[in-house]
């Protein structure tokens, strides 16, 4: 009789970022007694290296935004069925400065008021003059 360990998966922690590169979907991923693992998404983007735990990256499709779900499956031992696990995939508007200040040195008088305007897209903005 031979007995076959369960395979386990562990997709890791979710991932958040703002930015349309290659993004590193490992951290906190791992997999134990399997013939092998793949990386799947939900998304419109592509995964380079689906089979690594260490290198898989995700780049996210032209105009992709949302949530996207990313699939850790741990292939098992025959007759072992597969492990599944996921993580969460939060793309973030990178933020875009559209208008910038027109002057980089203003000159103003003591007790006037100035006032200083710029523009920006993306998520989660705040301002801080200092």
């Amino acid at each position: 009789m031979t007995i076959n360990q369960v395979p386990t998966a562990v997709a890791g922690t979710d991932v958040i970022a703002c930015s349309n590169a290659a993004i590193n979907i490992t951290e906190g991923s791992s997999a134990t007694n399997s013939t092998g693992i793949t990386w799947t998404s939900n998304g419109t983007g592509t995964i380079a290296n689906p089979t690594s735990l260490t290198e898989a990256t995700y780049t996210p499709g032209t105009g992709e935004t949302g949530p996207v779900t990313l699939t850790l499956t741990a292939t098992g031992n025959s007759p072992c069925a597969n492990a599944v696990s996921t993580k969460t995939l939060t793309k973030s508007e990178e933020v875009v400065i559209t208008k910038d200040l027109d002057e980089t040195s203003i000159e103003v008088c003591a007790g006037f008021p100035v006032s200083f305007s710029i523009e920006a897209t993306g998520t989660g903005l705040s301002y801080e003059w200092t």
